[in-house]
């Protein structure tokens, strides 16, 4: 058996210890401090800001605030976030701390059960919940989803049918992103995209700012072209004209990108700094540009249509979940829930979009009306009725590591084409599980 993702967590305990002395702080209000934040991708990331508090306190009983473990996976500061958690337990008259580790950190304090590092809720995504199963901390019972939503959530509470988890919001979506200044109108097709010089006013050093080697973007295509119904636990190979297809179609687009290898980071920072004028990308991202929007003015539209699939460029989101640990009191259950109820009304899952940039998982503010105003949410509209949400099992992840190994090769020009489907197809073959 293919061991799941790329968790290590026994290798971490050392660095967990060391990160549980930090001294608790004064108050509930999260400070900020310097660290790294490991990304699940191969792309390289930059050094991020992370919010700590309070170390978290035994689980078991009912003395002291809730402790909130936020599992933060990207560049961006996480303290919207936590300033969203501690406002809706002020309204429902709850005293909570927020810890935020990186994913991999939080995985090895869940491990260290025996120094009582366990929370009373992480807020965390699909991934980070499967890999918290793993270690057989969740609380093992079936919860309800309570608002009204799409029935893609119902899809992901089955999934993950017997835990204690409440969806939260969806990211890990994709737009096109456009500076206003450069573009008028953004592509509506890969095919209107590959003609975007002609569209383009001013100068600038490349046309597009993509994630170009993402082994799930790449996946994302492949399924539009059939990859789903060819793909089993057991079979893991794929036909070479779908792989020859998805590949041309990469590098055709590829032609758009910088002339030299660029990382994921640099390309942001050159759509930042007037050097690109358009970019595919989701909710991580957008935060950063927005972040300059007086300088950067941004303008969002669907992603464009795959013109060989006729399907828009919409991966399967991720699903963030609030997840409920073993051994909670009954009195601090209800309280975690209370909590969790706060986060999926109306009020919060709007703030949850316009600061950090998730979809309501609350069909009530997607169909109210209330984020019309919004032009990301005018993007995204027409397309949330229909998202999927994403799986992470062995098979899963094993795949876009395949991926990711061969695409740097084909896209630089290292290998051609042909070359990089047979390529993949034999790094698939590892991902193949034994009946």
């Amino acid at each position: 058996m293919i061991q799941f993702g790329r968790l290590v967590v026994w290798g971490l305990i050392l660095v967990v210890v060391a990160a549980c002395a930090v001294p608790p702080a004064a108050s509930p209000t999260a400070t900020l401090v310097p660290t790294v934040v490991p990304t699940q991708t191969a792309v390289p990331v930059a050094t991020a800001t992370v919010a700590v508090i309070t170390p978290t306190a035994e689980v078991v009983t009912n003395a002291g605030p809730l402790q909130i473990r936020l599992i933060h996976d990207t560049n961006n500061t996480p303290q919207p976030m936590v300033d969203i958690i501690t406002s809706t337990a002020k309204l429902a008259q709850l005293d909570v701390v927020v810890d935020v580790r990186s994913p991999d950190g939080s995985y090895a304090l869940a491990a260290l059960t025996e120094l009582q590092t366990t929370p009373d809720v992480w807020i965390g995504s699909e991934y980070d919940l499967q890999q918290l199963i793993r270690l057989g901390v969740v609380a093992t019972d079936t919860t309800a989803l309570q608002v009204a939503h799409y029935s893609y959530l119902d899809d992901a509470m089955v999934r993950n049918q017997g835990y204690a988890v409440h969806p939260i919001g969806l990211r890990n979506y994709l737009v096109s992103i456009g500076n206003s200044q450069f573009l008028d109108s953004l592509p509506e097709t890969t095919a209107d995209l590959m003609s975007i010089g002609a569209s383009i006013r001013g100068r600038v050093r490349y046309k597009m700012a993509y994630s170009w080697p993402e082994g799930r973007w790449f996946a994302m295509m492949l399924d539009q072209l059939g990859a789903q119904t060819v793909l089993t636990q057991t079979n893991s190979l794929l036909p070479e004209s779908m792989l020859v297809t998805a590949l041309t179609s990469l590098d055709e687009l590829r032609t758009l990108g910088p002339r030299d290898a660029t990382t994921y980071v640099e390309a942001t920072s050159d759509f930042i700094n007037w050097y690109v004028p358009y970019s595919i990308d989701g909710d991580a991202a957008i935060r950063r540009y927005e972040k300059y929007a007086e300088d950067v003015p941004l303008r969002f539209a669907p992603p464009p249509t795959y013109s060989a699939s006729g399907q828009r460029l919409m991966p399967a989101v991720d699903v963030v979940y609030a997840i409920i640990p073993k051994s909670l009191s009954p009195q601090r259950r209800r309280d975690v829930e209370s909590l969790i109820r706060g986060l999926q009304t109306s009020d919060a899952q709007v703030t949850l979009f316009t600061n950090m940039r998730w979809i309501p998982i609350n069909r009530g503010v997607i169909e109210s009306g209330v984020l019309a105003g919004d032009p990301l949410y005018v993007a995204l509209e027409p397309l949330i009725p229909t998202l999927t949400t994403q799986a992470y099992d062995e098979a899963t992840i094993c795949r876009w590591d395949a991926y990711e190994q061969i695409l740097p090769l084909v896209l630089l020009n290292t290998i051609r084409v042909p070359a990089g489907a047979t390529a993949i197809n034999m790094a698939l073959q590892a991902c193949i599980i034994e009946p």
